[in-house]
This record gives structure tokens, C-alpha cells and sequence, in this order.
């Protein structure tokens, strides 16, 4: 049974919490999944005791043959790279101690530490984005609130812009800010959580050489949706800084169409530069080498 808190069904629940319960979750499902595939009754235990006896025979076969020679220089990579395969798919310590905190974690550390932000950069940014979030629903609910009757026993209409109140276009602002960020932030760490539920399956898959392409598409991704969350803390952190004095201004007063379409068009900017995010982490990721050996293709020296 799951020990992870669920969200409220109620308003109360939002961004911040959304991301303690996808967290949450994401660790037991790793840990569960990790027992399953390589634990003491893992499904395929017997597969990895198969693999690695067939790249131990390989090996022999090549130093018979004369194609390697036995030396430091062929033995020790070897040697380093079955070893850290082996620690990483059969101890669930050593995988969520290395892997999983430096994929998760070091991200999340090194927004802190340019935002200057205690603790968690990405907790205070998604409480921020609720409260402004918050705000923003507010002045819609206010703008759309029935003005009172006048004298002449007339309910005043509230201004119109080509069909829309002001309080419709807040609305519109409002949804942006909260997809946005959801279809980002929250979207990358459900993909890197499922990545890593399953990386045991391809680190295996680094030892030969036919299969490490596998292994180097599932880093490539791995490492691309870690960084989503560090660069949609830092742009998503600026817009929002710019977006504080619209959202100040529309709680201090009556609510126009002028100010609405304001907060529109910043939420809309605010939707593009998420999108951006994205596009980054990709372009920074195609054109790593790890070693001389381009991600990107597999290719290169050994």
C-alpha cells in the first residue's frame, strides 16, 4: 500500500503539492519496479546471470583469438564498466544513492544555488506560481462578480471586448500559467520517473556493443527531462518576476479590459518560453560526448 499523500480534491491543492505526490510516487514505483526486474525474486534475474556470462565468454573468445590482447589498457575499462553495471542493477541502494539523487536531486540543487533559493528552488518556485495563480483567479471571479444596480434599477454590463469580459480573459491567462508549467514541470518528472523505473534494463545493455546504442538513447532522454525541471525553475522564476507588478496591479483595484489582456499576454509569453525550455534541454543534450563517443549516434572511439 502506498504511503505517498493524494490530492485534495478540494481548491487547496495545487502545483506545490501536485509535485510532492508525483515525488512521492515516483520513488516507491522506481524502488518497487527496480525489486521487480532485478531483486532477490527479480523477473529476470536469471536473464542477467545469462548476459553476463555470455560478455565474460565474448571476452575469452576475443583473447583466444588474438582480436584483443590481454593488457591494463583492455582489461581495466572492462573491467570498471562490469563492475558498475553490476553494483547498479542489483543494489536498489546504490542505484537510488548515485543514479537516481543525481538525476533527481543535483538539478533541483543547482537552481537553489543560482537562485539563491533555500532549500527547494522547485517547491518555492511552484508555491509562488500557485499564488500568483491563485491571484489571477481571484481578479477573474471579481471582474465577473454582477456590479450593483443602479438607481434607474439597472445591472451595469460589465465591458466587452469583442464578446469577452475582462474576467474571461483572466480566466484564459490563468489556464496558461497553470498548463504550462503542469505540461512541463510536471510532465518531465512523470517521464524521467518512468525512465529511471526501467534504467536498470539498459545499463545492462551498455555492456555489448550492439546494444549500447539502447543504453545511450535511454541516457540521452534520462538526462534531458533531469534538466527540464533546472531551466523551467530559472525562466520560469524571471517571468514570473515580471508578472508580479500585472498581478499587484489587478488586485489593487477595479479590473479592466486593458489590464486583462496585460496579464493574457504575459501568461502567453510565459507558455512560449516553457516551450522553449524544452527545446534547450534537447539541443544541450544531442551534442554531449561522454569519453570521445558522441551521444548523440553512438559513434566514435572507444
Amino acid at each position: 500500500m502506498s504511503r505517498c499523500p493524494t490530492l485534495a480534491t478540494d481548491s487547496t491543492s495545487g502545483i506545490a503539492d501536485a509535485l510532492k505526490v508525483v515525488d512521492c510516487m515516483s520513488g516507491e514505483a522506481a524502488a518497487t519496479a527496480f525489486g521487480r526486474l532485478f531483486g532477490p525474486s527479480g523477473g529476470l534475474g536469471t536473464a542477467l546471470t545469462l548476459l553476463l556470462t555470455l560478455y565474460v565468454g565474448l571476452l575469452a573468445i576475443s583473447l583466444l583469438t588474438g582480436r584483443s590482447r590481454l593488457g591494463l589498457n583492455m582489461l581495466t575499462p572492462r573491467m570498471l564498466v562490469l563492475g558498475l553495471v553490476l553494483t547498479f542493477v542489483t543494489s536498489w541502494v546504490a542505484y537510488q544513492t548515485v543514479i537516481w539523487s543525481l538525476l533527481t536531486g543535483a538539478p533541483d540543487q543547482i537552481a537553489s544555488i543560482v537562485t539563491g533559493q533555500p532549500g527547494s528552488a522547485t517547491a518555492a518556485f511552484a508555491t509562488r506560481l500557485d499564488s500568483i495563480f491563485a491571484a489571477v483567479a481571484s481578479a477573474a471571479e471579481a471582474a465577473n462578480t454582477p456590479a450593483a444596480v443602479s438607481a434607474t434599477g439597472i445591472t451595469p454590463a460589465p465591458p466587452q471586448a469583442a464578446g469577452w469580459t475582462a474576467g474571461d480573459v483572466l480566466w484564459m491567462a490563468a489556464m496558461l500559467l497553470l498548463l504550462g508549467t503542469v505540461g512541463v514541470l510536471l510532465v518531465a518528472r512523470i517521464a524521467l520517473a518512468a525512465l529511471l523505473a526501467v534504467g536498470p534494463v539498459f545499463i545492462v545493455l551498455a555492456l555489448f556493443r550492439g546494444t549500447n546504442g539502447l543504453f545511450v538513447g535511454w541516457l540521452k532522454g534520462a538526462v534531458m527531462f533531469a534538466l527540464v525541471p533546472l531551466f523551467t525553475v530559472l525562466i520560469g522564476g524571471a517571468s514570473l518576476a515580471l508578472l508580479a507588478p500585472i498581478v499587484t496591479e489587478l488586485n489593487a483595484g477595479a479590473v479592466t479590459m486593458r489590464s486583462a489582456v496585460t496579464m493574457f499576454l504575459g501568461a502567453s509569453v510565459y507558455v512560449a518560453l516553457m516551450v522553449i525550455v524544452l527545446k534547450v534541454s534537447g539541443t544541450i543534450v544531442s551534442g554531449w560526448r561522454i569519453g570521445g563517443r558522441d551521444v548523440a549516434d553512438g559513434q566514435g572511439e572507444r
